[in-house]
């Protein structure tokens, strides 16, 4: 270095000690114009630029500074900083591997080095840092706290919640860590215990949006949910911009019976997040519910959907290695997150427990986050067992090709919970989608669509990505196990109206022909059951919508959740029951027939509000089922007005439906198994 360069370096190094850094910047870019090299003066300006917040000129000359053969850890840390600033963290990370390249004991850069794998979710890269960096400075709570959420990650959730609880223990007022504490209370099912420690975090910081958002969520999932909407509300008080609580308030609202104010919500978060796909499905399964969109809608959707989405990972498809003997055994992987008591689980439990095990081994792949007794019946009868909601799509994928599955169900369609991005990887040779969401994923690495020629009429097939599969009925369901006997006709007391179902299905559309139908039928009440009816703005939004259409609040009585057996001895309060649309009911429609209440249906213009006749038609109840809402309104009206026939007809539908191609779970598992031959075959000489 030359005298004059050396002097310039002098002046620059006094400038910035002395806290003049546009000054000292000017000195060491004059240095740099004549030693352009040099890695102390690269140095210099580069901590002179990022002190002056030109921090994209600081990472250019702190990057030409730690690639000189004399780089050294100071301008590798300030390197670091800048980048991470700046966002970028992946580079940040390299920026600490230097540092500890030249000092590999250097606590701070191994633990900052962790912070960014985690940043860059990246967790188990980050746990061998972290380990480094705590055993090397076991005082530091937020080393304890990083290396938990690290461990989190790679789901060691017992020793995560060691360290968390030692963070703990060191800095006692850490809302971070009792938020880890609650997540990881919600990982083990602790729901109470979880509740507290978000609660505390929040007692500590009242503006923390993260641990509102958490909190909302636990509430949710324990059915508080107007609790768990304040929260969500409270959380995009504090962060406007936060796509999960959007998101996760319109799960809110969706469960509350509001549809319209989900697709809100779901489109508020895909505007912030539009890489999102669990949002992105979630918006496909609220349009569902929407009267004006039909085939060709739903589809667009779904296959939008899938372009933005899904297409990554179709790329990553290779080919499969299976034997392909036509008659051998076949190995059969469902996927669900419902394999639980939900209603779901009653359209595949009848399946799944009666696939002959000499032609089909079954194994579930279950996302199911809390789990009961019947998890444990599903995980006691499967040949294989999988916990994957921690899984990504391509590990899921993984799985399954290691467990060398020949046919692959999809049990969710776009529900919450799905795996479609690891459908889209083609795990399978042979992939279908049946029972939990029968629309259609938009997926055309799914091969096959269980349905029927009344779901899945033959003119709007093409629109589908997948193929159809027609069996007896595009659905069958099975009662639990202690179902109380057939209610006889109580003709003393209103002619009673049902409706079984989710709230969120009864729209205007709906309430519009209701109101008619009581309006004909002066005499009648309308008695309404669903789990989100125990949320009193639930009830209130209810109950103002129906008395807009005229079905005043004396006439209607609103249950809420009940056991599964009072559930169904409900229904002898029942004399017919309306089936909602567009939306229909599937396992309610069912319900109803087995507790010897008919249903009147509508025939719709998607997959969706044509559930109804499907069902009906398969138990030979065609005849129950009206081609538009005047016929609708008018086949209610003529058989509420004929009590003696439904009356008559009462005691003998739990027969007829048992009778059914749908209702006999023997003969609709047999056309199953038929079906997966028949596919197995196909691919076999393809």
């Amino acid at each position: 270095m030359s005298e004059e360069v050396a002097a310039l370096a002098d002046m620059a190094a006094a400038l910035l000690q002395a806290g003049n850094y546009p000054a000292g910047l000017r000195a060491c870019r004059a240095a740099l114009a004549r030693a352009p090299g040099t890695s102390d003066l690269l140095h210099l300006a580069g901590v002179a630029a990022a002190q002056t917040q030109q921090l994209s000129a600081a990472a250019r000359h702190l990057k030409r500074a730690v690639s000189s053969t004399t780089a050294s850890a100071p301008a590798a840390r300030h390197l670091a900083a800048v980048l991470n600033a700046l966002g970028r963290r992946h580079e940040e990370a390299k920026a600490y591997r230097i540092v500890l390249r030249i000092d590999r004991f250097d606590a701070f850069a191994l633990g900052n080095l962790g912070a960014a794998l985690l940043a860059t979710s990246r967790p188990l890269d980050a746990v061998r840092p972290l380990r480094c960096a705590v055993a090397l400075s076991p005082g530091i709570a937020e080393l304890a706290h990083n290396l938990a959420e690290a461990l989190s990650g790679i789901r060691q959730h017992t020793a995560a919640l060691g360290h968390q609880r030692r963070a703990l223990a060191i800095r006692a007022v850490f809302p971070e860590a009792l938020n880890g504490l609650g997540l990881l209370s919600r990982r083990l099912n602790q729901p109470a215990q979880a509740i507290t420690f978000f609660q505390r975090a929040i007692d500590l910081l009242p503006d923390y949006a993260e641990a509102q958002n958490n909190l909302g969520n636990v509430l949710h999932v324990e059915r508080r949910i107007a609790e768990a909407v304040m929260r969500y509300r409270r959380s995009l008080a504090l962060k406007p911009a936060g796509s999960a609580s959007h998101l996760n308030l319109g799960n809110a609202c969706m469960d509350r019976g509001d549809a319209g104010g989900a697709a809100t919500s779901y489109r508020r978060s895909l505007a912030i997040d539009p890489d999102s796909p669990d949002c992105d499905t979630a918006l496909i399964f609220a349009l569902d519910f929407a009267p004006e969109l039909g085939f060709l809608e739903h589809q667009a959707l779904r296959r939008k959907w899938y372009r933005r989405h899904a297409t990554p990972f179709a790329a990553m498809k290779v080919s499969h290695a299976n034997d392909r003997t036509p008659r051998r055994r076949l190995k059969v992987g469902f996927v669900s997150a419902d394999f639980r008591q939900h209603a779901t689980a009653s359209l595949f439990g009848p399946v799944l427990r009666r696939l002959d095990r000499s032609q089909f081994e079954v194994g579930c792949y279950s996302a199911t986050i809390r789990e009961d007794a019947l998890t444990e019946g599903f995980r006691r009868i499967s040949g294989f067992w999988h916990e994957t909601h921690d899984l990504s799509p391509i590990e899921l994928a993984q799985q399954i090709r290691r467990d060398e599955v020949d046919i692959l169900v999809d049990l969710s369609g776009h529900t919450a919970g799905n795996r479609l991005l690891t459908f889209a990887a083609k795990p399978a040779p042979v992939q279908v989608t049946a029972w939990g969401h029968g629309t259609g994923t938009g997926v055309p690495e799914i091969d096959y669509f269980f349905a029927d020629p009344i779901v899945a009429p033959p003119e709007i097939r093409s629109l589908l990505a997948e193929q159809i599969y027609d069996l007896p009925c595009f659905m069958t369901s099975e009662p639990p196990a202690d179902v109380p006997g057939v209610a006889a006709s109580d003709l003393q007391r209103s002619f009673t109206f049902g409706c079984f179902n989710r709230s969120s299905k009864i729209g205007d559309e709906t309430a519009s022909a209701w109101g008619r139908i009581l309006g004909a039928v002066p005499e009648a009440r309308l008695l309404l059951k669903d789990p989100s009816l125990d949320d009193a703005e639930a009830r209130a939004a209810m109950a103002d919508r129906l008395a807009r259409h005229g079905i005043m609040p004396a006439r209607v009585e609103m249950l809420g959740r009940t056991p599964r057996s009072e559930h169904m001895g409900a229904f002898a309060d029942v004399d017919l029951a309306l089936d909602p649309f567009p939306y229909n009911g599937g396992v309610s429609t069912f319900e109803a027939i087995h507790m010897g209440v008919p249903v009147i249906a509508l025939l719709g213009a998607n997959a969706a509000s044509r559930t109804g006749a499907s069902i009906l038609t398969a138990i030979g109840l065609a005849d129950w089922v009206a081609a538009d809402v005047d016929g609708y309104v008018e086949l209610a009206t003529a058989r509420a007005r004929d009590r003696a026939a439904l009356a008559d007809l009462r005691p003998r539908l739990r027969e007829q439906l048992a009778q059914s191609a749908v209702g006999n779970h023997d003969l609709y598992a047999a056309s199953v198994a038929d079906a997966f031959r028949v596919m197995w075959k196909r691919w076999c000489a393809s």
